[in-house]
């Protein structure tokens, strides 16, 4: 064997080992990647689900949006990503047709529920904003669970009769490829990828967008509304602080004029304390001298010389 034979045989050898090497660090990365991200989909959307099936006080109206949102996410996490990272490793489809219809038919249509629940909990946070009274009166659960019910049949209806029926038609699929059947034919993605994804996302933009526009607007009038209760406060203070400052002078006023009562009372009442008790003195003086014998010859006769002197 030649040198270059050699060196040809060496070379091919190392080539060999590197895409083999290159390979192998390919299939562990998308395994774990794979493994991780479906563990954490499918963990994060469980513990939604025990959670709104344990603690009552969570089944609020408003959580059966995300209760929803939840069913797809999980079905996703479960379901289709290990498949997902399965057909990506592989580089072909591993398994028959019929799982490939299945596949699509619950990715696609799970995909497009998650997105139509996070149109409605934007629609209903935009009105719970702008119209808080009226719409929190109609938002009953019958509604709601209706509303859920036609995001989930819509979602369905986008995707899962296509990718059934379109194979009746044209079957262009090579074998080992699971890819959706029309996604080739422009008259057919072109709407279905509007209805599905970007009419959705424009919409949730827009809300938000007035979300923030009516938040910002609600701010700045309780601003306004704080500064004129402020105001109204201060002049309260005001007023009252006038009032305080005159409370002294009429107290002070208030107080002289009742000592003055009480003064003019006072001498009033010992006046006639005082001729109330001489004229009880004298006539205790006129009881004793009359019911006395003595007193009464010694009175006649004082009496009858102070007559004579006159």
């Amino acid at each position: 064997m030649s040198d270059d034979n050699k060196l040809c045989s060496l070379y091919s050898n190392c080539t060999s080992a590197e895409v083999s090497s290159g390979t192998l660090y390919r299939t562990i990365l998308i395994i774990v990647g794979g493994t991780v991200l479906s563990f954490l989909t499918t963990a994060g959307n469980l513990l939604v689900l025990i959670s709104f099936r344990i603690n009552r006080q969570l089944r609020t109206v408003t959580n059966y949006f995300l209760l929803s949102l939840a069913i797809a996410d999980f079905t996703i996490g479960f379901f289709s990503i290990p498949i997902f990272f399965t057909f990506f490793e592989k580089d072909r489809w591993p398994f028959d047709s019929f799982l490939c219809d299945v596949w699509l038919s619950v990715d696609y249509t799970m995909s497009n529920a998650s997105v139509a629940n996070l149109l409605l909990i934007c629609f209903d946070r935009y009105f719970s904003i702008t119209r808080p009274l009226t719409y929190r009166t109609k938002r009953t659960p019958k509604r709601v669970s209706i509303m859920i019910a036609l995001a989930w049949a819509i979602s369905c209806f986008i995707w899962t009769p296509w990718i059934w029926a379109w194979p009746l038609f044209d079957k262009s699929l090579p074998p080992g490829d699971c890819r959706l059947p029309f996604a080739s034919k422009a008259t057919v993605a072109i709407p279905t990828a509007i209805a599905a994804f970007y009419l959705p996302v424009t919409l949730m933009c827009l809300l938000y967008f007035r979300i923030y526009r009516e938040t910002v607007k609600r701010r700045k009038e309780l601003h306004l509304l704080q500064a004129q209760h402020h105001s109204s406060i201060s002049q309260i203070i005001a007023t009252n602080s006038n009032s305080n400052s005159r409370l002294p002078q009429n107290l002070n006023n208030l107080a002289t004029a009742s000592v003055h009562e009480q003064d003019e009372s006072i001498s009033t009442d010992s006046n006639r304390s005082h001729g109330q008790n001489v004229k009880i003195q004298s006539s205790t003086d006129k009881t004793s001298i009359l019911s006395d014998p003595k007193k009464q010859n010694k009175f006649i006769h004082t009496f009858h010389g102070y007559c004579l002197k006159r």
